[in-house]
């Protein structure tokens, strides 16, 4: 009977490393913008017009997909 010999899983190297941290940092700003984008969108003529914005222009950034800055 032939032995299996156990391999050491080898590091993730380190440029994989700094692509999956790239990756979620850009994943948690796309998602905080999304979430400032939905409470832009609800927010009420009197507290649009102290942030200086229109409805109009308040529904068009809401409508921007997460993936815009």
């Amino acid at each position: 009977m032939r032995s299996a010999t156990i391999r050491p899983r080898p590091e993730v190297p380190a440029r994989a490393a700094r692509l999956v941290a790239l990756a979620r940092a850009w994943l948690a700003r796309a998602a905080a913008r999304r979430r400032q984008r939905l409470d832009l969108a609800v927010l009420d003529a009197r507290l649009l017009r102290d942030i200086g914005l229109t409805r109009e222009q308040a529904g068009a950034e809401a409508a921007k997909g997460c993936w815009r800055a």
